[in-house]
């Protein structure tokens, strides 16, 4: 699964967690409950093991992915255009 089917809608995103459950509460990005990611989780969630895809998208955003993922102007589509375009 790519990640931008993962974070299909703003519902599957989060910020300050890499993932959460049904009722917020924080898990590991791959905790079979995880209900939403952050992009990170999301990265970790769909490319375990890797570091090519985290490369690729700090490479675009010039700063940590959870430090890009967890400003406060960060928006859902902001996330989601970027996972988009680069096709992961």
């Amino acid at each position: 699964m790519k990640i931008h089917e993962l974070l299909s809608d703003e519902t599957k995103w989060t910020q300050n967690v890499h993932a959460r459950d049904k009722d917020g509460h924080p898990l590991w990005s791959s905790h079979p409950q995880a209900v939403c990611w952050c992009l990170m989780g999301a990265v970790d969630k769909c490319y375990p093991g890797t570091n090519r895809v985290g490369e690729l998208i700090v490479s675009k955003i010039k700063m940590p992915i959870d430090e890009w993922n967890d400003l406060l102007e960060r928006t859902y589509e902001d996330v989601y255009s970027l996972v988009k375009n680069l096709d992961i």
